[in-house]
C-alpha cells in the first residue's frame, strides 16, 4: 500500500477549561508543562494516542479523564526520556475537587507516580482495567478515602506498585 502521513506531534501544556479529546490522528502528544484539567470538564483520549511527558510534567486532573484504549489500540503515557524512572511526574487525580477518571487499556511508564490520588473523600470513581504499569518508581499512590477499583492490570518492575490501602 501506500505510506500515508500520520500527522506530526502536538505539544501541550497549561489549562484545560473545555470538553476536549486528544486524538490518534494527532498523535503523539509532547506535554512540555503542566497539564491541568479544570472540574466540570472531560478530557477523552482515543484508543491508541501515544502522550509523551518532558521531565518533571504531570498530568492534573481536577475534571474527568476518560483513557480508553482497547485491546488491540491502547493508550501510552510514558516519557520523552525513556530508560529514565520518574522522569515525569505522573497522571495526578485531584479528587479533593472532584477528579474522577476511567482507565482502560492504558500503558503507564517511567513516571514517578504513575496514577496518583491526591487526598481526600471527593471526586471519584476512579477505575483501572487492563492496564499495564512498568519501570515507574510508583505505580499506584496516593489516598483517596473511598475504593479504587483496579482489574486485570500488569505490574512489572516499579520500585513500588501499589502504596496506601484503599484500592481494590
Amino acid at each position: 500500500g501506500t505510506p500515508t502521513a500520520t500527522g506530526t506531534a502536538t505539544t501541550v501544556s497549561g489549562g484545560i477549561y473545555a470538553d476536549t479529546t486528544w486524538t490518534k490522528a494527532s498523535s503523539p502528544y509532547i506535554v512540555t508543562g503542566v497539564v491541568t484539567l479544570f472540574p466540570g470538564f472531560t478530557l477523552t483520549i482515543e484508543p491508541g494516542v501515544e502522550v509523551r511527558f518532558s521531565s518533571a510534567t504531570t498530568l492534573s486532573i481536577r475534571g474527568n479523564l476518560i483513557a480508553e484504549g482497547t485491546d488491540a489500540d491502547r493508550i501510552t503515557f510514558t516519557s520523552t526520556s525513556p530508560g529514565t524512572r520518574g522522569s515525569w511526574n505522573g497522571v495526578h487525580i485531584a479528587n479533593s475537587v472532584g477528579g474522577k477518571a476511567s482507565i482502560r487499556f492504558v500503558n503507564f511508564s517511567y513516571a514517578e507516580d504513575a496514577l496518583y490520588l491526591e487526598c481526600c473523600w471527593g471526586g471519584g470513581p476512579v477505575d483501572v482495567h487492563d492496564s499495564v504499569f512498568t519501570n515507574n518508581v510508583y505505580a499506584l499512590s496516593g489516598y483517596a478515602g473511598w475504593l479504587m477499583n483496579v482489574e486485570g492490570s500488569v505490574f512489572e518492575n516499579n520500585s513500588y506498585a501499589v502504596t496506601s490501602a484503599d484500592k481494590r
